[in-house]
């Protein structure tokens, strides 16, 4: 099959490689779900080619749009019996994509199943693809997934007193990258641990048939001492800095007296059982400055960074409904 795709390529594609248990060949029903990677020279090219040999159904052009705008594209490939679903990209784009500076998680999430390298036009190509691979996965082993646009939380009070806090979340931008009756699928598979065990013991969050991933998603609605009334809903996006992200503003409207907004609008603070994080914000550099020299004094390693939070928050007062949005990604205040 592989060499048939090979021969109407027109010398375009350089490798091809599986994802999975199944060395010895790639599946060809519908069913594949994409475990095959096609590594092109031109991808432009190589629709072209696919379309002239009456293997591929879709617009060379649209695909090589799409390719533009979110590699690797997704393409099936049909001759009489045999379907093959493939991923096509560049070998530039893959070494791009799995960078220290990119780590796209649709390919790094996928490097940590075996991988093979089943056809290749040439052994140089084959050591290419397969270097790309393993300084990627180098990369990956030691990657916390960062905070990509893909998660939003909402909170909602109605007159009555009935509370909202969710939050939505597809784990990447574009989640899987596959789109099903016009929803996209998520990728919440990579909040499984990429790796099974650490020192020859198993990781309690590693992935399992019917377990849940691990998640640091904090929706909270807080009800008065009595368990009846609403008096608090927050929430934010985040990625594993959630928890910290809802903890402190949480903390400043319920002990230090703060309005929403007030304790929405302060510096962040986070720690991940490893370095205490600061927040770097302009017109706080004295907070900053003391903050930072009392957690050295007590023993924290301290690293000032952008945290991109994004909390909502919602509190019942003796005046009404107080809202507020955090001032670092696009909330809204909407009330009657």
């Amino acid at each position: 099959m592989l060499d048939e795709v090979a021969a109407a390529a027109e010398g375009t594609l350089s490798a091809a490689v599986f994802f999975g248990s199944r060395s010895s060949g790639v599946a060809t029903n519908a069913s594949s779900a994409y475990d095959l990677m096609l590594v092109c020279e031109d991808p432009g090219r190589f629709y072209r080619a696919m379309f002239r040999a009456g293997l591929l159904h879709r617009s060379p052009m649209l695909l090589g749009v799409l390719d533009g705008l979110l590699p690797p594209t997704q393409i099936r490939l049909v001759r009489g019996p045999w379907l093959v679903k493939a991923s096509v990209l560049s070998l530039g784009v893959l070494i791009r994509a799995t960078s220290a500076g990119r780590k796209d998680q649709f390919l790094c999430g996928r490097l940590f199943q075996d991988v093979h390298v089943v056809w290749a036009r040439d052994e140089a190509g084959a050591r290419a693809v397969e270097g790309a691979i393993e300084s990627a996965r180098q990369l990956t082993l030691d990657w916390v997934a960062p905070d990509l646009p893909a998660t939003s939380h909402l909170v909602v009070v109605d007159g009555e007193g009935n509370a909202v806090s969710l939050t939505s979340s597809i784990e990447s931008a574009f989640g899987s990258r596959l789109m099903v009756r016009g929803f996209l699928l998520n990728n919440q598979l990579t909040d499984f641990s990429f790796v099974p065990e650490a020192d020859g013991k198993p990781i309690a969050n590693r992935i399992e048939p019917g377990k849940r991933p691990r998640s640091a998603m904090a929706p909270i609605i807080a009800l008065d001492a009595a368990g009846k009334r609403f008096e608090i809903a927050i929430g934010s996006p985040g990625g594993s800095q959630i928890i910290d992200y809802v903890a402190r503003p949480l903390l400043a409207v319920t002990v230090w007296g703060m309005d929403m907004q007030s304790a929405l609008s302060r510096p962040n603070v986070v720690n991940r059982n490893a370095k205490t994080e600061l927040e770097a914000m302009s017109g706080q550099d004295d907070w900053l400055a003391e903050t930072s020299a009392g957690l050295v004094l007590v023993g924290h390693e301290v690293e000032i960074k952008e945290l991109n939070s994004g909390v909502q928050g919602i509190r019942r007062t003796k005046e009404g409904l107080e809202g507020g949005a955090d001032p670092r990604r696009e909330g809204l205040i909407l009330g009657d």
